[in-house]
């Protein structure tokens, strides 16, 4: 880990020496606006990478979900975040524990998916297994991508909508929560 952070950080160095470069070293070139955006956005794109890379290294944290979901640029999260912890009761179920499993997500017949195999849970249901909690939320990214076409605006409509739950209460627990 200590590996990572300092090469992480040489990274990002790197590329803020390289943008001030130039500033400093060219001064009398002038750098078009739209030159100086594709450097800011690639910089962007690619710490996000790397926080990405290094946050799929890292134990499950409440924080470090958020800041997964941040960085995915996933909408909703807070509805999200809140399924997460309805799902596996304050991240302490065995189907969390044993199968990084944060959404109750089963294998899915026709979309992809980034669960490994699955486990039978207390209620004798299959659900995916994943080999890090990142791939949980990853494949909870692939089913509301494949679902999207019923998100009309609310989030807890479409999650009623598309039969998320296993019971009726699922948008009051969570609005509760």
């Amino acid at each position: 880990m200590l590996n990572q952070n300092s090469s992480m950080k040489k990274m990002i160095i790197i590329i803020f020496i390289i943008l001030l470069s130039f500033r400093l070293y060219a001064p009398e070139y002038t750098i078009k606006k739209s030159t100086i955006e594709y450097l800011k956005e690639a910089t962007i794109s690619i710490l996000t990478d790397m926080a990405l890379s290094y946050l799929k290294t890292q134990h499950f944290t409440h924080q470090n979900l958020e800041n997964y979901l941040w960085l995915k640029k996933v909408g909703y999260r807070d509805i999200i975040i809140k399924q997460a912890k309805l799902e596996t009761a304050y991240y302490t179920s065995n189907v969390f524990k044993t199968a990084n499993n944060l959404f109750g997500m089963h294998l899915p017949y026709k979309r992809k998916t980034t669960a490994i195999g699955y486990i039978i849970a207390d209620n004798g249901a299959k659900v995916a297994k994943y080999s890090h909690w990142t791939q949980s939320v990853d494949d909870y990214i692939l089913w509301k991508e494949y679902n999207k076409k019923h998100i009309t605006g609310c989030y807890y409509a479409f999650l009623n909508k598309v039969g998320y739950a296993e019971t009726n209460n699922y948008t009051k627990i969570l609005k509760q929560i």
